[in-house]
């Protein structure tokens, strides 16, 4: 630490400015040019190490080229012994431009209240552009920052932008082998740049974990693409007032960034529709569909300004919105698609019927499970939804105009017919597998310690479940079960999913997923034990259809191709049936349908379980508030003046909405259960 008055070369040190793993921060009068700068005293592993000074000395010359108004100067290295007070041998300081003025990370906390506020549009907006304002001229000159966040970014009294710390993570990955780990808890979203080993000397991550693109969290060779995805992350941020990826650890954060997809609904109402899409490209977390320029993202920016909000993140959703809560199933005899024409199958065209299927009266779908069985023979649908409170049962024949419920299956959470379309298995009770009979409500417990998600299969072999993220068999009438997989460790798998067994066959498909973005595929592994074998790559949601084809998720459409059972194999090109954004998503990945062995498809369409905030008056009438449709919002209360809203959101945090502005504040961390009375 150095103390006030002590010289370093023409540089008299006025106070601390900050310190992080980067190095010490202070601000220094110049002596010889009458001005004020920063210093960043670098860390004495870099200051000792001669190997390490000299390429720190590269980096920071072609840092010294970038001229910009939006990137904060360096100035240069100074290498001196300090002049008094230290009691410290020589050291090295980078000389920056001193910016006045607070960082990103300050306007959007409130300190004093304890939590995070949403910048107005007319404000985030030029906030984003001058940063990727600033990225671009940086990445036209090769030079990468490696470390975006809302700490390394000030505004200025004046409001103009300037970006910090522009490619120190590189000039301080020097000798990376050597330097220390930083992966512990609290306070990380704001800690210095992370360099923690990986094994290798290459397998370095550099950044701050919260604003990490993935290719960078895994400790891959990262480009100009991990800044996009940084800014993509801070824009998020901004609009929202909400962090993306952030838990209580490095490890749970990284878990995120590979887990979780941004909730687009969650940007305010106002949100420009090239604004909305920007966020979206920003961050796929597939660097190679990612958006490949920053200056794409100022034009975007600047075009923003003249282009009208988004009425909805979809425009597909927009025929489903007079179904406020229903089931699209569509009696499709699939030969009836062009599709087959064009795989070598000769059949018959077909009439297409499509029957809407709503839930019971006062009957709300289950939002945290967004799958809905179809029986084999397809006459009968079953569905999970929410009556007072409580998690039920619901089988629908599709001649019967109303749905019937399944007693005694309180908490259920999924279900599935049997082969004979008589009975329906289902979990419950966190966990318990049990089948009941349709005709005369006859049950059996099967097993239990079945995950809750994931889903089931009933075939003559047995009934096939997930628990532990793997797949298991049971007998229908119960017994030992037996697993059929096991997690990949060299693949980084997660979990197995969404099994089926193919008709005829004593084989379970079922879609592998891993950390790695974009490596998730369906396998084939036989009911009496064996060897996986793959059957096709990036894909999702394995549905076998009776024509001879297999249906699946991919990019969020759903594809098909030619299917032949025996080897397991894929005959010819797939092609699109059905396009991105038609489908709603399930929870652990893939799309909401499934087709049964007549033909018959049910599928959820996009924006299904989204709610809408509406504002009742005396006289009945409801006015939909100028919120995007969400699955998240629990128990609003507004304010005496009609101007704010508070809502859950999720069941574990409350957010206060500014309606006129279309703006909102996080009140509370991110906790389970959380609510609130008045």
């Amino acid at each position: 630490m150095l103390s006030v008055g002590t010289r370093l070369g023409p540089y008299e040190i006025l106070g601390p400015l900050g310190a992080g793993g980067m190095g010490e921060v202070y601000r220094a009068r110049d002596t010889n040019l009458k001005r004020e700068v920063a210093l960043k005293v670098l860390p004495e592993g870099v200051a000792q190490d001669s190997d390490r000074l000299a390429r720190f000395q590269r980096e920071a010359e072609l840092l010294a080229t970038l001229n910009h108004p939006n990137i904060a100067a360096v100035y240069g290295l100074e290498k001196a012994d300090p002049s008094t007070g230290s009691g410290q041998g020589a050291v090295i300081a980078i000389v920056m431009e001193l910016v006045e003025g607070e960082t990103l990370d300050a306007r959007l906390r409130n300190e004093r209240e304890g939590f995070s506020r949403a910048l107005p549009l007319d404000e985030a907006l030029p906030i984003a552009r001058q940063i990727a304002d600033a990225l671009e001229a940086a990445h036209e000159r090769g030079v990468i920052h490696r470390d975006l966040k809302p700490a390394n970014i000030k505004i200025t009294p004046d409001g103009k932008v300037k970006v910090l710390d522009f490619g120190l993570a590189k000039a301080m990955d020097v000798g990376a082998g050597r330097s220390g780990g930083a992966g512990g808890t609290g306070g990380f979203e704001n800690s210095p740049t992370l360099t923690t080993p990986m094994g290798t000397m290459a397998g370095m991550i550099l950044g701050t974990a919260a604003y990490m693109s993935p290719e960078q969290a895994k400790g891959s060779a990262v480009d100009k693409r991990a800044d996009i995805w940084a800014f993509g992350v801070v824009l998020f941020e901004m609009l929202t007032g909400t962090r993306l990826f952030a838990s209580e650890s490095v490890a749970e954060t990284l878990g995120l960034i590979f887990s979780r997809e941004p909730d687009l609904a969650t940007l305010p109402a106002a949100t420009p529709a090239r604004v909305r899409t920007l966020v979206a490209r920003c961050l796929v977390k597939d660097p190679r569909q990612r958006l490949r320029d920053i200056g794409d993202a100022r034009l975007d920016l600047e075009d923003a300004r003249d282009t009208p909000a988004a009425a909805a993140p979809l425009q597909a959703r927009s025929i489903w919105r007079a179904l406020p809560w229903g089931v699209a199933a569509a009696a499709v005899l699939l030969a009836g698609w062009t599709l087959w024409g064009r795989t070598g199958i000769a059949t018959t065209a077909r009439d297409v019927t499509q029957v809407d299927i709503g839930f019971p009266r006062d009957v709300e779908p289950y939002t945290q499970n967004h799958e809905t069985a179809i029986a084999p023979d397809g006459r009968t649908i079953a569905m999970v939804g929410v009556k007072d409170g409580v998690r039920r049962l619901f089988v629908r024949r599709l001649d019967h105009p109303e749905a019937s419920e399944v007693p005694d299956a309180n908490g259920v959470s999924i279900a599935e017919f049997s082969p004979d379309s008589g009975s329906v298995a289902f979990i419950y009770g966190g966990g318990l597998l049990t089948r009941v009979t349709l005709a005369d409500q006859q049950r059996k417990r099967v097993t239990f310690g079945v995950d809750v998600t994931g889903g089931l299969s009933w075939s003559p072999a047995g009934i096939v479940f997930v628990r532990g993220g793997v797949l298991w068999i049971v007998s229908p009438d119960g017994g030992t079960p037996r697993a059929l997989t096991v997690l990949d460790a060299a693949r980084h798998e997660v979990l197995h999913d969404h099994p089926i067994v193919v008709p005829g066959q004593r084989v379970v498909l079922f879609a592998s997923q891993t950390t790695e973005p974009g490596a998730e595929r369906i396998e084939a592994v036989p009911i009496d034990g064996g060897t996986r074998t793959v059957v096709v790559e990036r894909a999702m949601t394995p549905v076998w259809s009776a024509t001879g084809h297999l249906l699946f998720a991919r990019d969020g459409a759903v594809m098909a191709a030619a299917f032949d059972s025996r080897t397991m194999t894929l005959q010819g090109t797939a092609v699109t049936v059905m396009p991105a954004g038609i489908l709603e998503a399930v929870e652990s990945g893939g799309l909401a349908f499934n087709v049964s062995s007549t033909g018959t498809l049910l599928s959820r369409p996009a924006g299904f379980t989204d709610t809408r905030v509406v504002s009742v008056g005396r006289d009945g009438a409801a006015v939909g508030l100028s919120l995007l449709p969400s699955d998240r919002y629990r128990n609003p209360r507004i304010s005496p003046d009609g101007r704010r809203l508070l809502v859950e959101i999720g069941g574990n945090v409350i957010e206060a909405l500014d309606l006129e502005r279309g703006t909102r504040a996080r009140l509370t961390a991110g906790a389970l259960s959380t609510t609130f009375s008045t």
